[in-house]
């Protein structure tokens, strides 16, 4: 029987200038959903207030963070699917390598980053795709990954990135014969918004994709996902285009394999307080409409514009961030 394999990473960067407040319910948010579809097999790393030098085993630091996903893969098999999904902020750098068109390597930012460094498109590639292709034993399991940070339209490096139905960027030529599908909460120059829904931190962009998941048809598309997921961060005036990226057109067709069974999906909207426990699409869209008001829209940018959208690496590159590594309610 194929198993789905989590591994869910929330960092709110406590006590930090680029501290957030919904990433940790990110991480809540998508555990309870991934327990509805019959997964047991999670690591979830988050940051505390009380771990100032990152030194327990679920902080999400990069070593953390790459240990958790060659652990994941060294347990798979058969026709497994890894479910990466990652909350926290996202950066752009110099592209060294001259492999992006637009001259930026898209990144994200570990706990540790400011010592340790990012994990770059091209090392999540490596992570994520390359043992696909490279270990026969995992030739038919998938991968699936969400990044809710900012600047993360191509973050996985694959061939296609999809903003809408006629809108697709050929990021390179990099084709691959393997079943992953990675959706981003906005493309690589936009920040991806934590924000205040129903009183709590939440990702704009996790809580889109909740909402899309729980409501599509278990026949429904990853193009429907993404398109379910645009609308409610359109309708819910949230500036960000979420993204699909693919190494091949195809999977934009291919059934959603997240999407909950019909009789499942009203019990999961008890676990964010919406009343009555009815998920439609029209109801999400209000609910995000309502919760996603002008004056928490303003607070959530607030929040992110300070921490600054340009940071010194370590290494003194220059650091576009916003979910960035800088403080808006932008990741």
């Amino acid at each position: 029987m194929p198993k789905i394999h989590a591994i869910l990473v929330g960092i709110n960067y406590y006590g930090t200038d680029a501290e957030l407040s919904g990433c940790h319910n990110d991480v809540d948010l998508m555990f309870s959903y991934l327990r509805k579809l019959g997964c047991d097999q999670f690591k979830i790393l988050k940051d505390s207030p009380a771990d100032e030098h990152f030194s327990k085993e679920d902080c999400p630091t990069k070593s953390n963070i790459i240990c958790a996903i060659k652990d994941c893969f060294a347990r798979m098999g058969g026709e497994d699917t890894l479910l990466f999904h990652y909350s926290g902020h996202g950066s752009s750098l110099r592209d060294k390598n001259r492999d992006e068109k637009d001259g930026r390597d898209e990144c994200i930012c570990p706990a540790d980053y400011a010592a340790e460094g990012f994990l770059v498109d091209d090392d999540l590639n490596k992570l994520l795709v390359q043992p696909l292709l490279q270990n026969p034993e995992l030739a038919k399991c998938k991968v699936r990954c969400v990044f809710d940070s900012c600047h993360s339209g191509s973050i996985l490096d694959l061939p296609f990135t999809i903003v809408s139905k006629a809108n697709v960027i050929i990021e390179n030529k990099n084709r691959a014969a393997c079943d992953v599908v990675c959706l981003s909460g906005c493309k690589d120059a936009q920040t991806s918004a934590d924000a205040q829904i129903q009183g709590r931190g939440q990702g704009a962009a996790t809580f889109a994709l909740w909402s899309a998941l729980s409501s599509v048809k278990k026949s429904a598309s990853w193009m429907d996902v993404l398109l379910t997921m645009q609308t409610a961060l359109k309708q819910a005036r949230f500036s960000q285009v979420a993204c699909a990226s693919v190494p091949s057109l195809g999977h934009l067709s291919l059934a959603c394999d997240l999407a909950l069974p019909e009789e499942m999906k009203r019990v999961e909207a008890k676990k964010i307080g919406v009343q009555p426990v009815s998920v439609s699409v029209e109801e999400i869209l209000e609910l995000m409409r309502r919760s996603s008001s002008s004056s928490a829209e303003k607070q959530a940018n607030k929040k992110l514009a300070p921490v600054a959208r340009a940071v010194e690496a370590p290494s003194a590159s220059r650091v576009d961030s916003g979910r960035c590594a800088s403080g808006n309610s932008g990741r």
